[in-house]
C-alpha cells in the first residue's frame, strides 16, 4: 500500500489499515485504491470509469474490498482527512457499479455519514466530497432506501453546499417517480418502527422498555411485572449495555425526526396543497410521527373543491372525520389545511375560543396565527414592504429565532463582511423566497435595524451600491422572488412608520418568523 493512502493524518487511515491489512495488500487491491482516490471532482468521467472497471476486474475481491472500506467508513462516523475523502469518494463511484439492494444500502449508510457533521461544527460535514458525489449517485438508485436517507438529510445537513445537491437529487427523484418535492418529504417520514400510538415496546432482560412519543418528545420507559419503574435498572448498565444503547440512540432519533417534521407541518401553511382523504388519514393521523401533529390541527374538506368545512379531525366506529363548530362530522373527498387567510374574522374568532375551551395545545399557531391585512404603500410596492422599517432588535436574540425556525443567515461581527447580513427561507414548497437583510446599527454589533426595501430583478447580479454605507444609518431589505433567479438590490430611505392599517379582504399570509407582505402570486 503506498503511504500516501490511508495514512495518519486521521484516525480512519491507521483502522482500516489495521483492521483491513491482509485484504489491502491483495494483488491489484492498491492499484485500485489509487485510482479511486485519483478522481478530482464529483461526477467521474467516461474515461476514468473505463479504467475503474478494469481495475474492479484484476483486482483480487477488488468488489467486497470496496465494501470493506466503506462499511469501516460508515462505521467510523468522524470527520476524516481530504486525503481520505478524495478517497472514499472514488470508493462510492465504484459501489455505484453495482445494483443490487445490499450496495444501494451501504450507499445510502455512507451517504448519511458523510454527510453528518460534529456538533460543535454543524457546516462542516464528515467528508464533504465523498457527500456531494453519494448523494447524486444514491438519487438514481431504486427503492425506499434513497428517499428516506435524502429525506432525512434534507431536514439535518446545514452545510450549504450539500444541503443544495441534496434538495436537487430530491426533485430529480420525486420527478423520476412523479413526485413533487414536498410529496417526496411527506413520504419519506421514518415511523421508527413505532405503532399507530407512537408507541413501541421491546423486552430487555426481564425488564420491558417503551419507546413513546410524549408531546413533542420521544421517552424511554421501564417496567417489570406491570410496574412501571423511575429510572433505567442499575443492572440493565452492566449486562445490557448494547441493547440499551440502541434504544437510547432511537429516542434521540425519534426526537430529531418530530423537530424536523413539525417543522415541515408548519411550511405546509405557505403552500396549496390538498390530499385526497385517504391519503391525509394515512400520513396526518394515522402516522406515528406525523399523526402527533395532525391530530391537533384544524382542517377543511370538500366535496367539490369550492365549498369547505373546516374542523378538527375525530374517530369513531366509522374512521377518521372533521367535526366543525357545530358539532357535525364532514368527510369529503379532498382536505387541505386550515388558515386564516381563507377564514373570516368571525370564524377565526370562534376557533379561537374553541382550542382555549378544550385546552387543545397546537404544535404551532395555527388558530392563532398572525395574518397582516395590506397597507396602501404595499399594495403599490408589491413585492417589498416598509412596513418593520427602522426597528432596533437584540441581535443575539433575533439571529438565534431565525435559526430556530428556519432562516438561513450570516452572524454579524467586527470583521470584514460582517457589517450586514442576509436571512432566506424558501415558502410554497421552494417556490418562493424570502430575503431579510439586515444590518449593524453600531459598530459592536449590538442591536440591528430592520427595514424592508429591497426590489429584486431578472438575472442580474447583485448591484454593489445597493449596499448601505453609513454604519450609523442602518437599512434592511426584504426581498421575494423565485429561488432560481438572482436580484439587484435597490436602496431607498427607511420610513420609521407605515401607513395605517387598510380593512379589507386582502391580507398576506406569513410564515412562523415573518413579517410582511407575502408574493402576489403566492397570495
Amino acid at each position: 500500500m503506498p503511504s500516501w493512502l490511508l495514512h495518519h493524518g486521521d484516525e480512519f487511515g491507521p483502522l482500516v489499515r489495521a483492521g483491513l491489512g491482509d485484504v489491502l495488500a491483495a494483488p491489484g487491491v492498491p492499484e485500485l485504491l489509487a485510482h479511486c482516490a485519483s478522481l478530482d471532482k464529483p461526477a467521474a468521467p467516461a474515461k476514468w470509469l473505463r479504467v475503474l472497471d478494469e481495475r474492479l476486474t484484476t483486482a483480487t475481491d477488488g468488489q467486497e474490498t470496496v465494501r470493506a472500506v466503506l462499511e469501516a467508513f460508515a462505521a467510523h462516523r468522524h470527520s476524516v482527512h481530504e486525503d481520505s475523502d478524495r478517497l472514499l469518494r472514488g470508493l462510492v463511484w465504484a459501489l455505484s457499479r453495482e445494483s443490487d439492494e445490499a450496495a444501494t444500502d451501504l450507499l445510502a449508510r455512507v451517504t448519511a455519514t458523510a454527510s453528518a457533521a460534529p456538533r460543535q461544527a454543524s457546516g462542516f460535514p464528515h467528508a464533504q466530497r465523498t457527500a456531494i458525489a453519494a448523494v447524486q449517485l444514491l438519487a438514481g438508485r431504486d427503492g425506499e432506501a434513497p428517499v428516506r436517507t435524502l429525506a432525512r438529510l434534507a431536514a439535518r445537513v446545514k452545510n450549504k453546499a450539500v444541503r443544495a445537491r441534496v434538495q436537487s437529487a430530491l426533485a430529480r427523484l420525486g420527478a423520476s417517480r412523479g413526485w413533487s418535492l414536498s410529496e417526496v418529504m411527506e413520504l419519506a417520514v421514518d415511523d421508527h418502527g413505532l405503532d399507530s400510538t407512537g408507541s413501541r415496546l421491546t423486552e430487555v432482560g426481564p425488564y420491558e422498555a417503551t419507546v413513546r412519543v410524549v408531546g413533542e418528545k420521544a421517552r424511554l420507559t421501564f417496567t417489570r411485572g406491570g410496574t412501571g419503574l423511575k429510572g433505567v435498572p442499575a443492572v440493565l448498565k452492566e449486562t445490557h449495555a448494547d441493547e440499551l444503547k440502541q434504544l437510547r440512540d432511537m429516542v434521540k432519533g425519534i426526537s430529531a425526526t418530530l423537530t424536523a417534521e413539525r417543522q415541515r407541518v408548519e411550511a405546509l401553511l405557505s403552500e396549496d396543497r390538498v390530499w385526497a382523504y385517504p391519503d391525509w388519514v394515512s400520513r396526518f393521523l394515522d402516522h406515528p410521527i406525523t399523526g402527533t401533529y395532525g391530530r391537533r390541527l384544524l382542517w377543511e374538506t370538500s366535496t367539490d373543491g369550492r365549498d369547505w368545512s373546516a374542523g378538527l379531525p375525530h374517530t369513531d366506529g366509522d374512521g377518521w372525520t372533521i367535526v366543525g363548530l357545530d358539532g357535525r362530522p364532514a368527510r369529503g373527498e379532498r382536505v387541505r389545511l386550515w388558515h386564516p387567510i381563507h377564514a373570516a374574522v368571525d370564524e377565526t374568532l370562534a376557533w379561537r375560543e374553541r382550542v382555549l375551551a378544550t385546552g387543545l395545545t397546537q404544535p404551532f399557531k395555527q388558530a392563532f396565527r398572525e395574518v397582516y391585512l395590506l397597507t396602501l404603500a404595499e399594495e403599490r410596492t408589491g413585492s417589498y414592504s416598509n412596513r418593520f422599517a427602522a426597528h432596533i432588535l437584540r441581535y443575539r436574540q433575533a439571529n438565534a429565532l431565525m435559526r430556530a425556525r428556519g432562516w438561513q443567515a450570516g452572524y454579524l461581527g467586527t470583521w470584514d463582511g460582517g457589517y450586514d447580513s442576509e436571512a432566506t427561507k424558501l415558502f410554497g414548497g421552494c417556490a418562493w423566497r424570502a430575503s431579510f437583510h439586515h444590518n449593524s446599527s453600531t459598530p459592536t454589533t449590538r442591536a440591528t435595524t430592520t427595514s424592508t426595501t429591497a426590489r429584486p430583478t431578472r438575472c442580474a447580479s447583485p448591484d454593489p451600491t445597493a449596499r448601505p454605507g453609513n454604519p450609523r444609518r442602518s437599512r434592511t431589505y426584504r426581498r421575494w422572488c423565485s429561488p432560481r433567479r438572482c436580484g439587484t438590490w435597490t436602496c431607498s430611505s427607511a420610513s420609521p412608520r407605515s401607513p395605517p392599517t387598510r380593512s379589507g379582504p386582502t391580507a398576506a399570509r406569513t410564515g412562523s418568523g415573518t413579517t410582511g407582505t407575502a408574493p402576489r402570486s403566492a397570495r
